[in-house]
């Protein structure tokens, strides 16, 4: 066997095919974040991109830690996203998502997990958070250095993949597939993928 593939198949753990399909990349940027946050019970936790297929995995994680997590969130995936876990939504469509924050949390959140708005747009979320509270994002570009965002990349660590395929099979984390489509049709869920809003992982069937 090349010793660039690694032998292992979470379909045998019980999931699903496409679950599994979708569950990796997902969920193995999610670890990454979680563990540079170091989240407590308790805490807040502004979410900005939760319903997409990487917060399918955020907000579930930062739940089952006891997080309080706010998530940004059109009317349409409000149910969603409180279904993965989310304690309140701020739907980003209608309201300032930092103006919305503070009004309802004055003193702010403890910390701000970025998921989609590129670096230029995060000066203003990045007051909603307390002094000293992390400030991570995943997006590109990344942030300037001086808005005090974290560029967290996506790195696994040997035994990741069995952990977010124990907890899939657990039910922390849950499917989040929304759209499913034939091979035939992967050019079109390439095009839906970039030009639709998309709720969760599309997964292309063969």
């Amino acid at each position: 066997m090349p010793r660039d593939v690694v032998p292992h198949d979470p379909v045998a753990a019980g999931l699903p095919a496409e679950q599994a399909a979708a569950l990796p990349i997902a969920a193995l940027t999610a670890l990454p974040l979680l563990r540079a946050g170091n989240f407590a019970p308790g805490t807040k936790a502004l979410v900005i991109g939760a319903a997409g297929g990487v917060g399918g995995a955020v907000v579930p994680l930062l739940a089952a830690r006891g997080v309080h997590v706010i998530a940004t969130a059109i009317p349409a995936d409000e149910s969603y996203v409180r279904g993965l876990g989310a304690a309140e939504t701020i739907d980003h469509s209608s309201a300032d998502t930092a103006a919305e924050t503070l009004r309802r949390h004055p003193g702010g959140v403890d910390a701000l997990v970025n998921l989609v708005l590129p670096g230029p747009a995060l000066a203003g979320p990045a007051r909603v958070v307390r002094p000293g509270g992390p400030l991570l994002t995943v997006a590109f570009p990344s942030p300037d250095p001086s808005t005090g965002f974290r560029t967290v990349y996506t790195r696994a660590h040997p035994g990741d993949l069995d952990e977010v395929a124990a907890l899939a099979v657990k039910g922390t984390l849950p499917s989040t597939v929304s759209r499913r489509y034939p091979l035939a049709e992967a050019a079109r869920a390439y095009r839906d993928l970039v030009h639709e809003h998309v709720r969760g992982k599309l997964v292309i069937n063969g």
